[in-house]
């Protein structure tokens, strides 16, 4: 085939894919001898053991003799062993892999399928170790008993440079989920708060105590130390000397948030019960003259008031059994599991994480290459592995963001668990988000541009029946060649397109809860969104993606506000600022357009994210 040709079939099997056509793709691929790609459709269509044999037959791979291919067949022939294990053929699949001479993988298939001598002897060839001789009868003979098979010269496999430090060996154990080894090298390591979140991690309370009260005023996480450590020591119901040299700064400033303030009055009903009254009334009073109209503080004050003619050593406090503010976080949520990951790391044998590139609000991204397909990709974890939220928002990603195969949406591929870390294989993207190029207005036809090829991305979005619901320029990525790509489907919902017999009323609420208040981003929330959060419409992500717009063109959000309440009533009742430009007639224009896409009700805005974008581009002419 000349390469006109398969130029041509590889473009339409492009246009089949980014239409939605999975099985006329991956055909169309394989007619124009792109077979990597038709086995990467079958593999995302969940056939994994038919990717699997069509690369095994397309390149005439011999699963027993694949180390005699050369080095491009011996890619594919990783490629299949990949493929054969996600297919969970573990006996074919370690065959391969021993055959390409990759013992350790090969071992752990033939584990998986039950065949552990095959296993430990490969394992013991790769370690350069003799077979264990196995029992003999008392009747063989010495020379016997004696003989070997000669064994291999040991092949010494060097730890990864990271792992030979204290600190690296630290976050080894940590990740393997060896807490108090890793608490005990982080310690060594001068790290007390990693220490404390990895006792915590393996329930051993005091052990956390004591690495917490280590934590310096210096430390990032001191705050975060001193909070912990009080409630520790509220469960213990002690009062160390050590936990009053560490929170002495602590308690002597302001709180900065609900949960330090919780810790303070805990403190001081401590200091209370352990004979320091006056210094826990001063204490007391002075959170009440700031802080008087919150319920737990008066509840604590006039607690300590009523006690303070008692004997000290009275009935404990339990203050946070009363106390109305949110507890803490254990110390473990507070630590990103991305932190422990170092550069260079290899997860789940495959993927080198490079750098880390960005990072959402429970999940980190890296820069990483994947060692089985020789191709650099992204990887996004998840911060904690307790956070079952981030788990689901992360398989709700892939699950939808597979179904949409655009060139203004970012390839989502899989999703992956290594002990413990959650990950999802994505796109590798250069370039930036579209947050980071909002220095200043962008000028009118840079900006029209972005916003209609994001328009696009929604529109084949919506047209597959998928609205994103969190629309904003964190999660608009610009590459460095002008492409567009709309990121994280983490809180995007199938929604239901039956026509609507009425117009959709914006709703004002006076306080956001439960869930729906937790997603979206309340700046670019629609009207609607806050009452119909789980049955949003394509309309929702237009009217984001309208504020977006306002804010490219002139620097500056549409609406403002100190409280979200405040912020959303904004959102349902103000009206839309003008929009002024230099030049004042294309202003004019533009803010026509913007102005419809921030529409009050659903059927005031475009029909659609297309013809928003076409409004746009007219308006420039």
């Amino acid at each position: 085939m000349d390469d006109a040709t398969r130029n041509r079939q590889v473009a339409n099997a492009r246009s089949l894919e980014r239409a939605g056509d999975h099985e006329g793709a991956w055909r169309a691929y394989l007619k124009a001898e792109s077979v990597d790609d038709a086995a990467r459709i079958l593999s995302a269509l969940g056939r994994v053991r038919e990717a699997a044999e069509l690369v095994l037959r397309e390149f005439s791979i011999d699963v027993k003799n694949a180390g005699a291919l050369d080095d491009a067949g011996r890619r594919h022939a990783r490629k299949a062993a990949v493929l054969l294990s996600q297919a969970e053929d573990w006996g074919r699949a370690g065959e391969l892999y021993g055959s390409l001479g990759d013992l350790e993988r090969a071992a752990h298939c033939y584990e998986k399928a039950g065949d552990t001598h095959t296993a430990e002897r490969l394992r013991q060839r790769l370690h350069g170790r003799a077979p264990q001789a196995r029992a003999v009868s008392s009747d063989v003979t010495a020379t016997h008993q004696t003989s070997r098979v000669p064994s291999l010269q040991p092949m010494p496999v060097a730890a990864p440079l990271e792992v030979q430090t204290v600190e690296g060996r630290a976050k080894a154990a940590y990740l393997r989920g060896d807490f108090a080894t890793a608490g005990r090298a982080f310690l060594d390591a001068g790290l007390p708060w990693e220490a404390a979140v990895s006792f915590s991690k393996g329930n051993d309370e005091a052990r956390c105590f004591d690495a917490l009260v280590s934590v310096d005023v210096a430390n990032v996480r001191y705050r975060s130390a001193c909070r912990h450590a009080i409630h520790l020591a509220s469960r213990f119901d002690r009062l160390p000397d050590r936990l009053l040299v560490l929170v002495g700064s602590f308690v002597s400033a302001l709180p900065e948030t609900d949960d330090e303030l919780a810790a303070m009055l805990v403190f001081a009903e401590l200091e209370f019960r352990f004979g320091h009254r006056a210094h826990a009334l001063a204490r007391i009073e002075a959170l009440e003259s700031r802080y008087g109209d919150k319920p737990a503080v008066r509840l604590v004050a006039s607690r300590v008031r009523a006690n303070a003619g008692r004997d000290p050593q009275g009935q404990p406090f339990d203050a946070m059994s009363s106390v109305a503010l949110p507890a803490p976080a254990k110390p473990e949520s507070m630590l990103r599991a991305s932190e422990l990951i170092a550069a260079g790391t290899v997860l789940a044998d495959r993927f080198r994480l490079e750098k880390r590139i960005g990072r959402g609000g429970f999940a980190s991204v890296y820069r990483a290459y994947d060692l089985e397909l020789d191709t650099p990709l992204a990887i996004k974890v998840l911060d904690s592995n307790d956070n079952e939220q981030g788990q689901a928002s992360l398989k709700r990603e892939v699950a939808l963001a597979r179904r949409l195969a655009h060139p203004n949406i970012v390839n989502v591929w899989d999703f992956v668990v290594h002990e413990g870390l959650f990950l999802i294989k994505m796109e590798l993207l250069e370039g930036q988000m579209l947050r980071d190029r909002m220095l200043d207005p962008m000028q009118p036809d840079e900006a029209v541009n972005i916003i209609a090829q994001a328009c696009e991305g929604l529109q084949f979005a919506h047209d597959h029946g998928i609205v994103h619901r969190d629309v904003k320029p964190d999660n608009l990525f610009v590459t460095s060649d002008g492409v567009v790509k709309l990121t994280d489907f983490g809180v995007a919902r199938s929604f239901n397109d039956a026509p609507r017999n009425h117009a959709s009323q914006p709703v004002l609420v006076s306080e956001p809860k439960g869930r729906a208040s937790a997603q979206g981003s309340p700046h670019y929330m629609a009207p609607e969104h806050s009452s119909t959060f789980e049955h949003l419409a394509p309309a929702a992500d237009q009217y984001a993606l309208g504020v977006v717009t306002f804010e490219l063109l002139t620097g500056r959000l549409p609406f403002h506000a100190d409280t979200v309440p405040e912020l959303l009533g904004l959102h349902a009742l103000a009206p839309v600022p003008a929009l002024v430009l230099e030049d004042a007639e294309l202003g004019k224009r533009l803010e026509r357009v913007v102005h419809r896409m921030l529409a009050k009700t659903v059927d005031a805005r475009f029909a659609t994210c297309r013809s928003a974008a076409d409004a746009l581009r007219a308006a420039l002419r």
